[in-house]
């Protein structure tokens, strides 16, 4: 009865272990498949259709227009203005009262009163030549004073030209006797003083810009007209405007790493302040496709588009620039296309 029991569990053992065995072989039949399966089902890489990535530049706010103004010829009279107040265009801003150009009208009138004496003489002596001419008979007597007469006219018209000349001088030195100092646009007036202990006077616009500059190699991405977001790096603020203006010669001032440098403008409100440092964020419309991803099949340009796990045949628009296709058309912001397709993948096609 011992000897049936132990033969039986001897049986039992033996077959657990030929189960165990069966099993053991059928899964590495099974792990042999899938990877014979996988590795005859060759997986792409997908590539997610979007904009180039916004460039984004820093820059200062500065007025639109900032004029040093010139004082008139004098002593200051009158200051209408004090340090940083808002005038408008035609505001006198000073007044000057010039000693020195009184003197020289005094010169002057009494130049006019001599060439006025001059010119009266001149013409009573045309007048008795003119008397003379109508008693002489001789017609030799005639024609010396004639000639007598030509002279005496050219240096009567010449004196009055030069009394013309006086009149308008005189005119001119009167004019500024009393110096005004107008503004020449809207804007904030400065008054700073220099080494020598005068006054100088500034004026700037009420408009306000922000000046920054970008890289050569990345000019081709700024547009005058282009949409960017101004953001204040003190207190965030922010404004949405355009590009006003590209220089098209490097600037002397700004320089990168070597590269040259192209100033651009954009104009901002009065959220802003002259000398505020902001950050300019310029959005890009540009869309960049992998050269791999482009294939090129019975004359047409083409990538292969994922839709529900299935690749799509798909014609599309592009122009290569430094390595990657730059699209014109065919694919949309969110698209998903196979980045590394071979000969092997078909339209329609499954792809993970």
């Amino acid at each position: 009865m011992n000897e049936e029991t132990a033969n039986g569990k001897k049986n039992l053992i033996i077959a657990l272990i030929i189960i165990a065995a069966l099993f053991g072989v059928l899964c590495l039949v099974i792990v042999l498949r899938t990877n014979a399966s996988l590795k005859s089902e060759p997986h792409y890489q997908q590539y997610v259709v979007k904009y180039t990535p916004a460039l984004v530049e820093t820059g200062k706010v500065s007025a639109k227009q900032t004029q040093n103004l010139q004082l008139p010829d004098g002593t200051v009279q009158k200051v209408n203005v004090r340090n940083g107040d808002e005038v408008k265009k035609g505001d006198v801003l000073l007044t000057t009262h010039n000693n020195e150009i009184i003197e020289k009208i005094t010169e002057v009138k009494q130049s006019i009163l001599k060439i006025q004496r001059d010119l009266a003489v001149q013409k009573q002596n045309i007048a008795y030549l003119k008397k003379k001419l109508s008693a002489v008979h001789q017609e030799e007597n005639k024609e010396e004073l004639n000639l007598e007469i030509a002279r005496d006219q050219n240096t009567y018209r010449d004196t009055e030209a030069g009394l013309q000349n006086q009149q308008d001088q005189l005119n001119q030195l009167e004019n500024r006797v009393e110096g005004r100092l107008k503004a020449p646009f809207d804007g904030v007036v400065s008054i700073s003083t220099n080494n020598s202990g005068q006054s100088q006077y500034s004026i700037s616009s009420d408009a306000l810009e922000v000046q920054s500059s970008v890289s050569e190699y990345d000019y081709d991405k700024l547009r005058v007209g282009s949409k960017v977001v101004i953001k204040a790096l003190a207190n965030g603020k922010r404004q949405t405007t355009t590009i006003q203006f590209i220089s098209k010669i490097p600037s002397k001032t700004a320089t990168k790493k070597g590269f040259s440098m192209y100033d651009f403008t954009v104009d901002v409100d009065r959220r802003f302040m002259a000398g505020q440092s902001v950050q300019i964020t310029i959005p890009q419309k540009q869309i960049k496709l992998p050269s791999k991803a482009i294939i090129k099949k019975n004359g047409q340009t083409a990538v292969y588009l994922v839709v529900n796990g299935k690749a799509r045949f798909r014609t599309v628009a592009v122009e290569k620039q430094n390595g990657f296709y730059t699209l014109k058309s065919g694919l949309h912001p969110g698209d998903r296309i196979v980045a590394d397709p071979d000969k092997r993948l078909k339209d329609g096609a499954k792809v993970n």
